[in-house]
């Protein structure tokens, strides 16, 4: 099979075939444009508060089921 160049087959395409590789050249464009982040800042801070928010209402329980055994046992016979 003989190489055809990129001129020549662009100019062999219809024109629904043309609209469709145009969308796709736009897409990869705006693939390759986009942010290199994974996961944004702002996702990341609300991971990492959620987690915070967790953690200090299982320690705040865990005080507070401490102090009222403490106040307990001054009340105990």
């Amino acid at each position: 099979m003989k190489p055809i160049s990129i001129v020549a087959w662009l100019k062999e395409l219809t024109e629904e075939e043309y609209d469709r590789m145009k969308r796709l050249q736009e897409t990869h464009d705006a693939i390759r444009d986009s942010s290199e982040n994974l996961l944004p800042l702002g996702d990341l801070a609300k991971a990492v508060g959620a987690l915070a928010l967790s953690t200090l209402t299982i320690l705040v329980t865990a005080f507070a089921q401490e102090w009222i055994a403490g106040l307990a046992k001054l009340f105990q016979p």
